[in-house]
């Protein structure tokens, strides 16, 4: 089963789950999710895009950029006053090309340099790399 492979994967790179807060899986369409926490993956009843609070994929989705160019894509998403930062990876399980995610969020080890406004600073450096991977 895809969710055995997927753990034991995890598992042998557990270092991923001491850098990222979130590590997942995502098929092609983004409706099939593993979620992956502590040594052990399960298939979640959501979307991918619902973790953004979004009712559709995203416009920018490195999910879907990953798996069609297969190549590793990153992006900076803002939700919920948060900033994460999102690096998409496609891998092949059981001969199926999947996506995983591993997601960080970093709106509080984010150093910007401007201590006067950092929102301003981090929001310019977002639009600079969405325009850039557009």
């Amino acid at each position: 089963m895809i969710d055995e492979e997927l753990t034991r994967y995890i598992t042998k790179e557990n270092i991923w789950s001491l850098l990222f807060d979130t590590v997942r899986l995502v098929n092609q369409e983004g409706e099939m999710v593993y979620q992956c926490k502590d040594g052990s993956c399960h298939l979640t009843n959501e979307p991918c895009y619902s973790v953004w609070g979004k009712g559709e994929r995203c416009e920018n989705c490195v999910s879907k950029q990953a798996y069609e160019s297969n190549r590793q894509r990153v992006k900076i998403e803002y939700a919920d006053h948060n900033y994460f930062l999102v690096i998409a990876r496609p891998i092949v399980l059981k001969k199926k090309k999947f996506v995983v995610e591993f997601v960080l969020n970093m709106t509080h080890q984010l150093a910007t340099g401007h201590d006067n406004n950092p929102d301003s600073f981090v929001m310019e450096l977002i639009h600079q790399l969405e325009s850039v991977s557009s």
